[in-house]
Formats: C-alpha cells, structure tokens, sequence
C-alpha cells in the first residue's frame, strides 16, 4: 500500500518532508491528515505534492478556493488535448529545432552538434566569451553547463564527450542588461512570460514572472533553487520573492546580496510583449506557452518556449491579488472550460 501511494504522488520524498513538517507547524493540522488530503487532491484532481503548499492548501480547504488553481496533471492534460498540436509542440521541445525556427528572436549565435560539424564547433568556441552546453530535451536547467571559452583547454576532447551524450545545443551568452544583473550577479534572470491564443485567434499575454538564482548560481530555475514573483503589468516587482523548496519562503531582498526586490522594474517591458506575441503567432497550433526571456543589452531575447508550463510560477497563493487561482483566466483567454 505505500509503495502505491509512493508512486501515485510522485513523492521525492527528501524534499517532501520540510515542507510537510512546515505545513503542519503553519496550519496546525496532523501530519496524517495533511498527508490524506494531498493523496485525495493528487487522486481526485491532479494536484501534486508541491501544488499542495504552493497553492496554500494547507491553510485553506475551501473546494471553491482550491478549484480556483490549475493542477499540474488534470487541467494541463485537458489543455494538452484542447489547444496543443503535437507537431507544434515538438518544434518547441527541441532545443535545437527551436533555435533554429526562431533564430531572428533568440539573439545570439547558436549550433547543434546534431547536425552542425567540428568546424562550426570550433568557430563558436573562438568567436565567443562564454557558452552554454544543454541537451536537446532536458527543462529545468537539468544537464546544463555554463563555459567560459578560455578555459577551454582540449577543443577536440570536448567535442567527443559531447558528441558521445548524443550530442549538445551550444549556445552564446546572453549579455545581460546591466540593470537585471542588480537581482542576481551570476544569473541570467529571466522572465517566464506567458502566452495564450483564444478560439478568434486573439494573442493574450497572461502572466509575467520574473526568476533568479539564490545563491551564486548561474542558473534561476525554481527546480534548482531558484526564487521568483509576480510581475505586474508593467514588470514591477509588487510581491516578494517566493521559493517552495526546501521549505516555503519569502524573501524581502536577495539572500546573498542584500539587493531590495519590492519596487525594481524590469526594462524594455512593451517590447517583450511584443516579441512574445509574435512568437506565439508563429506556432499558433501550440496555443498556451510559457516563454524563457531574458533582457538582454539591446532589449528582449528568447531563451526558450515551453508547451504546457508548470502551473506553479504563475499561481502562487501570496501573489494572488483576488486571493483565488487561474482557472478563470485561462478559461477566457484560452476558450476552454476548465470547471
């Protein structure tokens, strides 16, 4: 019985118990209790482990409260059956590919070992300062890895050893705007922007989330220890900055530089807009995209789309202004019925 109720809610069970132990000193509730509610929710509705806290479950156990967020498994598979095609969402899974197709959006020179040779390999290596290394399918920063060109010792012996993984995506540093690199020094602090096209074909952009790394970190991914908010319409940062793992926190201003979140605006915020509606237009058969921007020298950059965006950055519970979900939102903006 508990190896299914294991393997029902994908527990990483390392990282689930801080924040079970913190749900329970938060709400006042058992530990059985909290734990049976969570399999109920993830059973009945999809939700995950870690929607559970993200969403403030533990503090609210309302249906009408908790219908009002989107769950990780149940809604986006009916979003993956009503607004993504599978050829739209392939170009956009595949890090190559995706370069490729949006190479007047990304901003910076790229290859793909898959079907670029040495010689490209050797002639981005000498053209540039820094290069990021990632495999072709991997989110959340996974098997990701940050060069600095000089440092490179054996051309030849690189290329091999990514060539023997199946080869890599090699792409430019972003040179990032002076003003982001304020949040994070050693990240690129993206913003994880949201689009969505409804039934007249209509380009909405939903949501604008701004992530960087907590530590000295190069990357901003929440997955990796990462720490984001909510932008408002404007890109200024109105709520703290949140993290769900280990435990839940809120940080007022950054951990290692003292750096003041609450008030710091974005730039070239109209123009991100725009580029992300125009990349929504060009794959209009994948209608709801979460977009990796970053905010380059000379204004916005993509850095990647993805189909079906984790639920979690965009619906935050301390960041909800009406205090209730997204599902209203996405029903409109997407034509669908969610509830």
């Amino acid at each position: 019985m508990f190896r299914l109720i294991k393997r029902a809610l994908k527990v990483n069970w390392k990282e689930m118990l801080p924040l079970l132990h913190q749900m329970h000193k938060e709400s006042g509730r058992g530990y059985i209790d909290l734990f049976k509610d969570m399999y109920t929710l993830f059973k009945e509705e999809g939700y995950t482990w870690l929607n559970y806290p993200t969403f403030g479950f533990h503090l609210h156990r309302d249906k009408e409260y908790r219908r009002s967020f989107l769950s990780e498994y149940n809604d986006n598979e009916i979003l993956r059956e009503q607004c993504v095609d599978p050829a739209s969402e392939d170009l956009l899974e595949d890090k190559g590919i995706f370069n490729k197709f949006f190479k007047d959006l990304i901003g910076r020179e790229a290859i793909d070992l898959r079907w670029d040779t040495f010689e490209d390999f050797e002639k981005i290596i000498r053209e540039q300062e820094v290069l990021f290394l990632k495999t072709p399918f991997d989110h959340g920063g996974h098997n990701m890895e940050r060069v600095a060109t000089k440092d490179i010792k054996d051309v030849k012996a690189l290329y091999e050893r990514l060539m023997k993984s199946g080869g890599y995506t090699i792409e430019e540093g972003v040179k990032q705007h002076p003003k982001m690199y304020q949040l994070a020094p050693n990240s690129i602090n993206t913003v994880r922007t949201g689009t969505n096209i409804d039934a007249q074909g209509n380009v909405h952009v939903v949501y604008m989330v701004l992530r960087c790394s907590a530590s000295d970190k190069f990357m901003d991914n929440a997955s990796l220890g990462g720490i984001w908010t909510i932008l408002d319409e404007e890109g200024t940062i109105v709520n703290p900055m949140f993290s769900n793992l280990p435990t839940m926190k809120i940080y007022e201003k950054h951990p290692v530089t003292g750096f003041p979140f609450v008030g710091f605006q974005v730039p070239f915020i109209p123009e991100l807009k725009e580029l992300v509606t125009e990349a929504a237009l060009r794959v209009p058969g994948c209608r709801c995209v979460g977009w990796d921007i970053a905010i380059s020298e000379d204004g916005p950059v993509i850095i990647e789309g993805n189909s079906l965006p984790s639920v979690e950055l965009y619906q935050v519970y301390t960041q909800m202004k009406d205090g209730r979900g997204k599902v209203k939102m996405m029903e409109e903006t997407l034509s669908v019925k969610l509830r």
